[in-house]
């Protein structure tokens, strides 16, 4: 004779071993954070005549969070490509936070990144 509840009594054993195995698998995956600064990736030169004077970025420091042995690893997060091809004027622009394998932002996605430009002095043939 089968015991009483047989089938509730399995539910709860493979339930059991199925959030084991999870942990197991997701246990290194929150083990670390820290704080890393924020780098803008710029590609291309400013048309001619004009000067980049500064680059700001708000916030200038993300939180991430990952497997220790990851997270050591970054020295800094880079945003998506910054295009200075067409920057006559001063600008902000809201970039994505690029992020490596493994690692994960706690707070900020996103940065809000000011160019400052100046007119280029010509230079002298």
């Amino acid at each position: 004779m089968l015991p009483r509840n047989l089938g509730l009594k399995l539910t709860a054993f493979v339930l059991a071993v199925v959030l084991w195995g999870w942990v197991l698998v997701n246990q290194r995956t929150i083990a670390s954070a820290r704080t890393v600064p924020v780098v803008v990736h710029t590609v291309g030169a400013p048309p001619a005549g004009v000067k980049v004077s500064s680059v700001q970025v708000t916030p200038p420091v993300v939180t991430i969070a990952g497997a220790e042995e990851d997270v050591s690893d970054v020295k800094a997060v880079e945003t998506a490509d910054l295009s200075l091809d067409r920057v006559t004027t001063d600008t902000t622009q809201e970039l994505a936070l690029v992020t490596p394998k493994g690692i994960r932002l706690l707070r900020d996605t996103e940065v809000r990144v000011t160019v400052r430009v100046e007119k280029a002095l010509p230079t002298a043939p």
